[in-house]
C-alpha cells in the first residue's frame, strides 16, 4: 500500500526540512518494527478491514499527518486513472482523520482530478479499447449525450448524482460519446459532492458500521435522486417551451 511504502522510505533523520529552515515535508524516522507492521497492512475490502486500517494508521496520524495524506493522495489518483474499485473506501477513510469540510474538499478535488485523468487516458489511449469491449453502452451514451448537447452540464451532473451509471463507465465513455472536458470536469467536480458527503459523514461513525450499505439507506437514495431531479428538471421545462415555440410557428 502506498501510504505503507512511504513511511518505509521516510528514513531521514528527525530534523525535518521545515526546521531546517528551508520548509517541506517532515520526514521523522521510523522503527523496523513500525515499517514492518505498515507493509503488512492491506487495502480493504470490507468495513471491517477498513476499520483495522484507519486503527493501525491512527497511531501515526498525529505525527505523521502530511505523510498519510500523500498516500491518501496518490493511491486515490492511481485508483481512478485505472479504474480500479475503492475509492470509497478511502472516502470513508478521510472523513475519520480530518474534519468535515477538510475531508470533503479533500475527497472531492481528488475524485475530480483522478477522474478526469481516467478520461484522458481513454481519450488518448484506450479509445479502441474502450469501444471494443463496452460498444453498445458507448452508443447508447452517445445518443444520450446528443439529445442533451444543448444542457450537457446538467446531464453530466445528473449521472454523477444517481447510481445509474457507475463512475468508471462516465469517466471511460465520456470522451467516445464527445463529451467536452470542460463539462466533464464541472460535472463531476459538483456532482460528486453529494456522494462525497454521504462517504465522509460515514467516516465520522466509522465504528457504527456494518457494511458499505449502510451509506445508501432508503432516505440517503432518495435524497440522491431528489437532488438529480432538480438538475434536471430546467432541461425539460427548457425542452418543453421550445416545443411549445415550434408548434406556434
Amino acid at each position: 500500500m502506498l501510504v505503507a511504502l512511504l513511511f518505509s522510505l521516510a528514513r531521514v533523520n528527525s530534523t525535518s526540512l521545515g526546521r531546517g529552515g528551508g520548509g517541506g515535508w517532515e520526514f521523522i524516522e521510523i522503527s523496523r518494527e513500525q515499517q514492518q507492521q505498515l507493509l503488512n497492512l492491506r487495502f480493504p475490502r470490507n468495513i471491517d478491514e477498513l476499520r483495522s486500517l484507519r486503527e493501525a494508521l491512527g497511531n501515526y496520524q498525529q505525527q505523521h499527518r502530511q505523510l498519510i495524506k500523500l498516500g491518501i493522495i496518490c493511491l486515490y489518483l492511481f485508483l481512478q486513472a485505472f479504474m480500479l474499485p475503492g475509492s470509497i473506501f478511502l472516502n470513508i477513510l478521510a472523513g475519520s482523520f480530518y474534519s468535515f469540510f477538510e475531508a470533503l474538499f479533500l475527497v472531492t478535488v481528488l475524485a475530480t482530478l483522478g477522474s478526469s485523468l481516467c478520461y484522458m487516458l481513454s481519450r488518448f489511449i484506450l479509445r479502441d479499447i474502450v469501444y471494443y469491449y463496452f460498444p453498445e453502452r458507448c452508443d447508447r451514451l452517445a445518443k444520450e449525450v446528443h439529445s442533451h448537447r444543448h444542457n450537457l452540464l446538467n446531464y453530466v451532473l445528473f449521472l454523477r448524482i444517481t447510481p445509474l451509471l457507475p463512475n468508471w463507465f462516465i469517466n471511460v465513455a465520456s470522451p467516445l460519446a464527445a463529451v467536452p472536458f470542460r463539462e466533464f470536469f464541472l460535472g463531476t467536480f459538483v456532482g460528486v459532492i453529494p456522494a462525497g458527503v454521504v462517504a465522509v459523514k460515514a467516516g465520522r461513525i466509522l465504528s457504527q458500521l456494518n457494511s458499505l450499505n449502510d451509506l445508501y439507506d432508503s432516505r440517503t437514495l432518495a435524497a440522491l435522486f431528489f437532488l438529480a431531479f432538480l438538475v434536471i428538471l430546467p432541461v425539460v421545462f427548457k425542452r418543453r417551451e421550445l416545443r411549445n415555440a415550434a408548434k406556434a410557428t
